[in-house]
């Protein structure tokens, strides 16, 4: 990884955006007017501005499948935030893990108790749950 400080490290040259619309595009709070080393913008829409510390997650989470949040285009997007220090997982993103998420749509059927004290056994289920 290459290392740079602050006076030159490498800086996104984005045009301003109209102040009236300074709100980072993934957590919905105010981001500053310009952009800096904690905001952070889309090279190929314009219109996106983050905190740097928004898009880091995203780009953990998202994995292989990061792209701009507003106007889904990977490239130059992943590029750019490479240069600007953003660090990439090379993995699935995490929304699309193996693990289940939710709730199964199957019940368990049997009783789990040391000691089951249901009259019909531990494999004795009722209808209505």
């Amino acid at each position: 990884h290459r290392a740079f400080c602050w006076e030159h490290r490498p800086q996104q040259a984005l045009r301003p955006r109209p102040s009236q619309d300074n709100t980072c595009s993934i957590c919905l709070d105010t981001v500053e007017n310009k952009i800096s080393y904690k905001t952070m913008g889309c090279p190929a829409c314009h219109d996106a501005r983050f905190h740097r510390h928004c898009i880091q997650r995203l780009a953990l989470h998202a994995g292989i499948a990061f792209r701009c949040p507003c106007c889904l285009k990977q490239e130059p997007f992943m590029t750019q935030m490479l240069i600007v220090g953003i660090r990439l997982s090379k993995r699935s993103p995490s929304w699309e893990s193996d693990q289940e998420v939710g709730p199964s749509d199957q019940r368990h059927g049997r009783c789990d108790a040391a000691t089951c004290l249901c009259p019909g056994g531990r494999e004795h289920a009722e209808a209505d749950g």
